[in-house]
């Protein structure tokens, strides 16, 4: 199995023992005595030069493993792969819902708490919860930048440790203050940097710290600790949602003190904007899914209509996705574009079918030119997006019915 994952080539093997990549060790632990083998590897759908794993079957039961099983094995592989790809997929697709339903829950909670103190508590409780821990806290400097506080606590022990200071270079968290750093410790007995003085103080041992400096205008001002997770350790992706997180955290402050000096309307004119242009970007996917799968109703659409419609329905929902991650990015103050090279014909011959779908639906009608055969270095997710918006307001801006031109041609200078 190693040498087929490395090599990514099948191998039939009749005999095991005579094989030299063969190891016995698996035999000698479960007793189990291996004869033939046929293993080959399970690539990346969408990546043919990387592999998911392999798939290995052990001793035919009559004879040897032939061409004819290596075939079957390998159509089999191909739905393994897609199956796993998919799986992935949706359960990255869960793990980004469950994002970023938290950054809505709490974004709504900073625009609508008029004190720090009812921001902290409730965030606290939503984060530790999100991550799946047993405790966090929100941990700030004192006026005078001698101790930390904990200015907020979720858990069974928040009430006590509400009531402790900590030195503020002491422990976990007074190293991330100190430094400036993030931090995962899920050995804290192992960790030098670890003060056991807290969790003796009140009774609740820690098995494993994630914690992330909060910063107010470039200077670091607290952290946010979670503590304890409940299933298994805390790891890159935890971190990465609590960089967000603090980035919300250490931002709901400023805007928390912004609000004691300026009307609440005026603090959020730029986020409604952005808001705004996001909702009328996902309107115009969203009423194609709802279209298209009405026509999948439709009992006299064909089998190959119901395919080519499946295929937009799909593209319109990674659309979607894309624009979630977006917002991600967005609350992570990045943007960026993905460049790739495509066929204009091939681009244009993609989006077509929905844009007819647009703009039939409003009784105008679509003219597709010439389109010039040369190849697009573009990102075709954000330039799909851009002739979308071109052609919803060519569509608005018709109240009779109308015709909408799409045209692609090569300059002069290329």
């Amino acid at each position: 199995a190693g040498w087929v994952a490395e090599h990514r080539e099948a191998v039939l093997i009749k005999d095991a023992y005579d094989d030299d990549r063969f190891n016995p060790e698996f035999d000698k632990k479960s007793g189990f005595r291996t004869r033939s083998i046929l293993c080959i590897p399970v690539m990346d759908p969408e990546n043919a030069e990387d592999i998911i794993g392999v798939i290995q079957v052990l001793n035919k039961t009559s004879g040897h493993f032939g061409n004819e099983d290596l075939g079957l094995l390998e159509v089999i592989a191909t739905q393994v792969a897609i199956g796993l790809k998919n799986s992935e997929l949706y359960s990255k697709l869960q793990n980004k819902a469950a994002e970023i339903n938290l950054l809505y829950q709490l974004e709504r909670l900073f625009s609508e708490a008029e004190k720090l103190e009812d921001i902290f508590d409730r965030a606290i409780e939503l984060i530790s919860q999100s991550l799946q821990a047993e405790a966090g806290s929100i941990i700030l400097h004192t006026s005078n930048k001698d101790f930390l506080y904990f200015k907020a606590a979720y858990g069974e022990k928040s009430a006590a440790i509400k009531q402790l200071r900590l030195p503020k270079d002491k422990g976990i968290v007074g190293w991330v203050v100190k430094n400036d750093e993030p931090l995962i410790v899920n050995s804290p007995a192992e960790d030098s940097r670890f003060n056991p003085d807290i969790a003796e103080k009140i009774d609740f041992p820690a098995r494993s710290i994630i914690c992330f400096p909060l910063r107010i205008n470039n200077k670091v001002v607290g952290a946010v600790e979670i503590i304890n997770k409940l299933d298994g350790d805390f790891g890159k992706s935890d971190l990465i949602l609590l960089e967000l997180i603090s980035g919300q955290i250490a931002r709901a402050v400023e805007i928390v003190e912004l609000r004691m000096k300026k009307q609440r309307e005026d603090r959020f004119v730029t986020l409604g904007n952005v808001m705004s242009s996001v909702l009328h970007d996902m309107l115009t996917p969203v009423n194609n899914i709802h279209g298209f799968v009405s026509l999948l109703q439709t009992p006299d659409t064909s089998e190959e209509e119901r395919e080519e419609f499946i295929g937009i329905i799909k593209n319109q929902i990674d659309s979607v996705l894309s624009m979630t991650r977006e917002i991600l990015d967005f609350a992570k103050g990045k943007t960026e574009i993905l460049p790739r090279k495509i066929s204009a014909q091939a681009f244009i011959k993609d989006i077509v079918k929905e844009f007819e779908f647009m703009v039939q639906r409003k009784k105008h009608e679509l003219v597709v030119g010439e389109i010039a055969p040369i190849w697009l270095a573009i990102d075709p997710e954000k330039i799909r997006r851009v002739l979308q918006n071109l052609v919803k307001n060519a569509i608005e801006a018709m109240h009779d019915p109308g015709i909408v031109k799409l045209i692609l041609e090569r300059t002069d200078d290329n």
